[in-house]
């Protein structure tokens, strides 16, 4: 071992990391990637390449955050409901509340503007506001639009929120982690979780070679965003496993962001991308010194949920006229408003219900 490597195990400190400086970053990388197709820009590239967008990449570092904080959150409580009604918290919550302002305050505004009133805002057919709250009660989004309002003359049509599309993929994994840690496989059989990632890599790696292979192992995987999140919440998961052998090392980490960068120019970065991707975020939030940038509250999730329906109001009203960049910037501090307030009013309060007593027998 090298004098300047250290292993991850003894490289993360719980409470000095900068994971949250850069999930903050990854979701205004996303409000960025969105103003390209939101706000009529065109679809952006990296080098060239098609592989995938930023706001792609983004969504994958988030999960190989979740995989890793997560896993290690079950590990070390060991307790089922305690875990679930943890997990539950951080993300129903902000959700609801997000669907809520939605009928009640984007999708009345952009009515009113069209129709010169808000006669028969709740009893319109199809896709009316109350469906649109019950239907996408549980995470899984199956209406996108309301009273269809943005059907037509949209650069992006018929969704107010298409950001929420991820939650319910990260809310499997994390029922995943609670089967397979109430089973004893998280914490007494670490390599069935390895065994797991490598068999879900080379699958999904497969079905990029050959569209549809996936599917064919599995009908669960006729949704190829089943396999692909999983694939790198799986990564993150293992890193936490074995952090006392994984090194993190500054030559590796440029060996790892040089052949990715290549691998994006030469076509082969969804194949390699689980691993080294992974690697790339864990040294960034380990040599990064923002450890206390989230130390008056966690942003991210706010400004992830928020963004899309601002940016389609914005582009609605025609604020996109003025530019890519005034536009970006405009989307980026209404979202960030808006966000410190459901971080305060509505996250951080149910946060606290986590002292809820349950119980229980430890898993």
């Amino acid at each position: 071992m090298s004098k300047d490597s250290i292993p991850l195990q003894k490289a993360f400190n719980p409470k000095k990391n900068s994971f949250g400086f850069l999930r903050f970053m990854l979701a205004v990388l996303v409000i960025f990637s969105h103003c390209h197709s939101l706000g009529n820009f065109g679809l952006e590239g990296m080098l060239g390449s098609k592989q995938e967008s930023y706001g792609g990449i983004a969504v994958c570092c988030f999960f190989v955050i979740s995989g890793f904080l997560i896993t290690r959150s079950y590990v070390q409580s060991q307790a089922l409901w305690r875990f679930l009604w943890n997990r539950s918290l951080r993300i129903f919550p902000g959700f609801w509340v997000c669907m809520l302002l939605t009928i009640l305050a984007f999708a009345p505004i952009i009515h009113f503007a069209k129709y010169g009133s808000l006669q028969n805002y709740f009893q319109f057919q199809p896709e009316n506001p109350l469906d649109y709250f019950k239907v996408n009660f549980f995470l899984e989004m199956r209406q996108y639009d309301i009273n269809q309002l943005l059907k037509k003359d949209m650069p992006f049509p018929g969704a107010f929120n298409g950001s929420l599309w991820s939650l319910i993929y990260e809310f499997r994994c994390y029922l995943a982690v609670a089967i397979l840690g109430w089973l004893g496989i998280l914490s007494k059989q670490r390599f069935a979780i390895l065994g797991l990632f490598v068999s879900f890599w080379l699958l999904y790696a497969l079905d990029i070679v050959i569209p549809g292979v996936a599917a064919k192992v599995s009908p669960y995987f006729l949704d190829i965003q089943n396999l692909k999140l999983s694939v790198y919440f799986l990564s993150g998961a293992v890193f936490y496993l074995y952090a006392p052998e994984i090194l993190i090392d500054l030559k590796i980490l440029l060996f790892a962001l040089s052949v990715l960068i290549l691998s994006l120019k030469y076509q082969y970065y969804p194949t390699i991308a689980p691993i080294l991707l992974s690697y790339i975020v864990f040294c960034t939030a380990i040599y990064l010194p923002f450890s206390s940038f989230d130390k008056y509250g966690d942003f991210s999730y706010g400004l992830y949920i928020y963004a899309f329906p601002i940016q389609q109001t914005l582009t609605f009203f025609g604020y996109n006229k003025y530019g890519f960049f005034a536009y970006f910037i405009l989307s980026f501090v209404l979202t960030l408003l808006l966000s410190i307030g459901s971080w305060f009013f509505v996250e951080q309060p149910c946060l606290k219900l986590k002292k809820f007593k349950f119980k229980e027998r430890s898993a």
